[in-house]
Order: structure tokens, then C-alpha cells, then sequence
């Protein structure tokens, strides 16, 4: 398990922007000029994510959602919390895969979500926000998140990596939205930690696209509407 805390969230890049700042100066706007109320944020490595967080932006936008385009983290300048600022809501997602240290299985999403994720990695990261002043950023905004992952090659550990981000947004502090029903008659995968233990739902949207891409479009927009009825964008 890794060791998760709220402080690991600003020490995705290295750059500063002053909690002073007003982070509501300039907020996102969608191609109509709206001011966008969700923002969605992905990490990837093949594009696979990224085609999920554009399949993502545009039900929300056809279900009455303003949603400003989808933002690669690994491009993203600063801290994310005064990034996280400019929306009312977050989705977040990453890919999951294992990768070999010595002989032990790691897991990483290949992003800069593992700057996040992996505490080993940011021991001796630099930052100039202190933990209050995170919490009154990101404290209580609404959160939720994707994933994509394969289940034939990987069934222990299917989008582990949205149940990892699940945990540092709720570490601290954030509402995070929506559990999902496990579709058994679809779904093959043995393990994930997107599932709790004992647990028949997933802590978000489960996709594979290696394997089920043709049930991608349906989930998604099964887990926008789930969000919409639960109040995710009030």
C-alpha cells in the first residue's frame, strides 16, 4: 500500500503559483465562451486515456454539462491546486500498468499522476503551499475518476491506478462521486483497488478499451448520468 497523503497532490511539477493569487481570474471557458463548471484532467501514455477524457467531455456536453477540454497533467505548469480551482467539479483519470523494480511488480500509471501516487519518488519534492492552504483549495470540491486498464492481461490489478486517485482526493478531503455497479456478465477482472474489499462497486468508471470497446460509450454514459442524478454538477 502505498503511503498517500493530501501534501503529495501539489508536488505533480515543480512550479509555484502564489496561494495569494486569484485562482478565479481567468477560469476556463468552453468553445462557446461559457465558463466551463467541470473540469477533466487524464494522464497517458498511448492516448487511450485521453480518447476516454474526450468521449467524457463530450456526454457531459451533449447531457447539458460545460466542460473545458480535456488537460494532459504531464503539460500542466504549477501546482495543481490552483489549477483544480478554476472548476466547480474534478474528473480525473489515469492508465494503470505494472512495471518491474528488481523483482517486485510496481505499479505506475506511466504519468505524472505517479508523482502523486508514488511517495518514494517525492521524498525530497519542493513545496511552497502548506497543507492548510490546500485543504482550503481542494477541500470539499466535488471529485470523481476514470480509468482504463486491460482485463485479460492484467485481472489483478484491472485500473488499480482509479482507486489510487480516489484515495488521495478523498485523503483530502474532497466529495468524491460515483460508485458504480460491477456488471459480473461483463466485467472479467478478479482484483482491482478500485473495488473495496467486500465491496460489489467500483470508486469510478472502469474501462477497457483493449477488450471492450464496444461497451466503452455505454459506460461512459451510464456514468454521466449517474453523476448528473447524484448531484455531482449541483
Amino acid at each position: 500500500m502505498k503511503l498517500l497523503t493530501f501534501s503529495l497532490l501539489l508536488s505533480l511539477t515543480s512550479g509555484f503559483i502564489s496561494p495569494r493569487t486569484s485562482y478565479l481570474a481567468r477560469p476556463p471557458v468552453t468553445k462557446s465562451g461559457l465558463f466551463a463548471k467541470a473540469g477533466v484532467y487524464f494522464g497517458t501514455v498511448t492516448g487511450t486515456t485521453e480518447d476516454i477524457a474526450t468521449m467524457i467531455q463530450d456526454e457531459l456536453t451533449n447531457q447539458g454539462i460545460s466542460c473545458a477540454d480535456p488537460v494532459c497533467v504531464d503539460n500542466i505548469q504549477g501546482h495543481l491546486a490552483p489549477v483544480f480551482a478554476k472548476h466547480d467539479t474534478i474528473i480525473a483519470g489515469a492508465p494503470s500498468y505494472l512495471k518491474m523494480r528488481g523483482e517486485e511488480n510496481i505499479e505506475q500509471t506511466g504519468t505524472a499522476w505517479d508523482n502523486v501516487l508514488n511517495y518514494d519518488i517525492l521524498c525530497n519534492h519542493q513545496c511552497n503551499l502548506d497543507d492548510e492552504e490546500v485543504r482550503q483549495v481542494l477541500q470539499q470540491k466535488n471529485v470523481a475518476c476514470f480509468g482504463v486498464g486491460d482485463q485479460i492481461c492484467y485481472p489483478e490489478n484491472f485500473c488499480d491506478a482509479v482507486g489510487e486517485l480516489h484515495s488521495v482526493f478523498s485523503q483530502i478531503g474532497c466529495k468524491m462521486y460515483v460508485k458504480m455497479p460491477i456488471d459480473k456478465e461483463t466485467f472479467s477482472f478478479t482484483k482491482s483497488k478500485a473495488v473495496k474489499e467486500g465491496d460489489h462497486d467500483s470508486v469510478g468508471l472502469l474501462i477497457d478499451q483493449d477488450g471492450q470497446y464496444d461497451l466503452t460509450p455505454l459506460r461512459i454514459k451510464m456514468w454521466v448520468s449517474k453523476l448528473v442524478d447524484d448531484g455531482f454538477f449541483a
